[in-house]
């Protein structure tokens, strides 16, 4: 169980369709979010299956979010629980509450027991995509 997680409009459901080589997520061409509720993929990738949870954008400000976080995890913890976390973020724009959202996932809701990785979208501005940072 991999679970995908940051800001609304960050590129969550593009890279599920990424790593799963078609468009099996939805994904949205404009400013509204498309992810209403969390969902799984299953995947292959080189003979290993892999679950994908999408989840709605997250803004710690709203109360709701963090309440559905916490039911996230609650029922992908009843599915064998959570084998790794991917912070999804835009290259161009990093929130404050960014750092609170990596804490609320990998320190409060997995207990620091999860490895978390960054993936880093909406680089195509950017040439060479090496040097954004």
């Amino acid at each position: 169980n991999v679970v995908l997680f940051g800001t609304p409009g960050c590129g969550k459901s593009s890279i599920i369709n990424l790593l799963a080589d078609e468009p099996i997520a939805q994904v949205s061409m404009d400013v509204d979010p498309c992810t209403k509720r969390p969902r799984w993929y299953e995947i292959s990738i080189s003979e290993r299956r892999f679950r994908l949870w999408d989840t709605m954008g997250i803004h710690l400000d709203h109360g709701g979010d963090t309440e559905n976080a916490v039911g996230l995890i609650r029922e992908v913890s009843q599915q064998g629980g959570v084998d790794l976390l991917l912070l999804c973020r835009k290259a161009s724009w990093s929130p404050p509450s960014e750092l609170d959202q990596y804490r609320l996932f990998k320190e409060f809701l997995c207990e620091g027991q999860v490895p978390v990785a960054v993936v880093v979208t909406h680089l195509e501005w950017y040439d060479p995509m090496e040097k954004w940072w």
